[in-house]
């Protein structure tokens, strides 16, 4: 999923911490259209939104008092705090928007990122800044090209009900 363009990416949600409005309410949406999918493969299924900053960790949280609410059917933390643990669905926020490789630069930190679904792995984010991102993080340049852009919600979860 993309939320590029005039989502922000910089800093806000407190702290000094990077935070991102429009991707805070697209991971939002994503996880409420995720959960209102009818599948028994889904229920009872382990889920977690990550992302690299704390900032935009408190905005999720707050935008979202339900499903995403500490005690909630799904988590929300940031990357350095679930080293170690896995779900069986992980959602990335990766914030970003103003082409720095910020986070981005870090292998352990991508590899947190990456490895820690079993089942279904989702990255909202700036495509173009992953693309942007170039020399300073290659990893996430060859993903820009290498993974299309989901164009909605319900092409990106067409195949929960096989999760």
């Amino acid at each position: 999923a993309t939320a590029g363009g005039g989502g922000g990416g910089g800093s806000g949600g407190g702290g000094g911490s990077p935070s991102n409005p429009g991707e805070a309410a697209l991971v939002v949406a994503l996880v409420n259209y995720i959960d209102s999918m009818p599948t028994a493969a889904w229920v009872g299924a382990s889920a977690v939104v990550l992302t690299p900053y704390a900032g935009q960790r408190r905005l999720i949280e707050a935008a979202c008092p339900g499903s995403l609410a500490r005690g909630g059917r799904w988590g929300v933390k940031t990357v350095d705090s679930f080293q170690g643990r896995e779900a069986d669905v992980v959602v990335v926020s990766l914030v970003r928007t103003d082409g720095g490789a910020g986070f981005l630069r870090d292998a352990r930190r991508t590899n947190v990122m990456l490895s820690r679904a079993r089942r279904r792995l989702i990255l909202v984010g700036d495509h173009a800044s992953w693309a942007a991102a170039g020399a300073r993080a290659p990893l996430w340049a060859a993903l820009a090209s290498q993974f299309p852009i989901a164009a909605s919600l319900p092409a990106l979860t067409a195949t929960f009900g096989r999760l």
